[in-house]
Order: C-alpha cells, then sequence, then structure tokens
C-alpha cells in the first residue's frame, strides 16, 4: 500500500501535464484559426496549468520521464509556433496602424486645406 501514494502523485503529475498540453494544442489551433479573444482566453488558462505544473515537486521515476519530456517538447514546439503566429499577428497590425497614420495625416492636410483662411 506504500507504493500507491507515489502512484497516485504521478498519476496527478501526468494528469496535470496532459491539462497543459492539451490547453497548449488549444491554444495553437485558436491562433491558427485567427480567433484572438479566445485565444486570450485559453492563454489565461494556460499559464494557470503550466503553473500548476512547474510547482509539482513529485518524484518521477525513470520510465515515466521519457513521457513527460515528450510532453515538455510538444509544449515547446506548440509555443515556438504560438510565437510565430503572433509574431506575423503583429506584423498585420502594425501595417494597420501604420495605414491609419497615414491616412490621418492625409486627412488632416485635405482639412487643413478646405478651413484655410488663406484660400
Amino acid at each position: 500500500m506504500a507504493n500507491s501514494a507515489p502512484q497516485a502523485e504521478l498519476a496527478l503529475t501526468a494528469q496535470k501535464y496532459q491539462h497543459a498540453l492539451q490547453l497548449s494544442f488549444e491554444m495553437l489551433e485558436t491562433a491558427k484559426q485567427g480567433n484572438w479573444d479566445n485565444f486570450i482566453e485559453l492563454n489565461t488558462n494556460y499559464i494557470f496549468a503550466l503553473q500548476n505544473v512547474l510547482e509539482e515537486r513529485g518524484s518521477i521515476t525513470h520510465e515515466d520521464e521519457e513521457q513527460f519530456c515528450s510532453s515538455l517538447s510538444h509544449l515547446l514546439n506548440n509555443e515556438n509556433e504560438i510565437r510565430q503566429l503572433l509574431k506575423d499577428r503583429l506584423d498585420i497590425l502594425s501595417g494597420k496602424i501604420d495605414s491609419i497614420r497615414q491616412n490621418q495625416k492625409c486627412s488632416n492636410a485635405y482639412s487643413s486645406q478646405l478651413f484655410s483662411p488663406y484660400r
């Protein structure tokens, strides 16, 4: 019976890793779809799930270490892909902001000519 406590602890650790990994995949798919509002909500949940994983102090056996390393590898790969999608989104938004600024400059120049006292 003494062995059941570490096994239960290990199962809980695996469950926490699996939850973080599932959220990571959901975030990646949501980012690929461009659904940024849902992405932000998922990201908040993901951060809490990662904190739970990182706070885990359970001892991992050598046999289970490979599974956890695989999960961590997937998490890192997903984060790299998400980071690239976020960079692409930031580039798009920066372009739109530049366009808005340029339009505002044109509008201001046009307005100043319309209302100039020297016409």
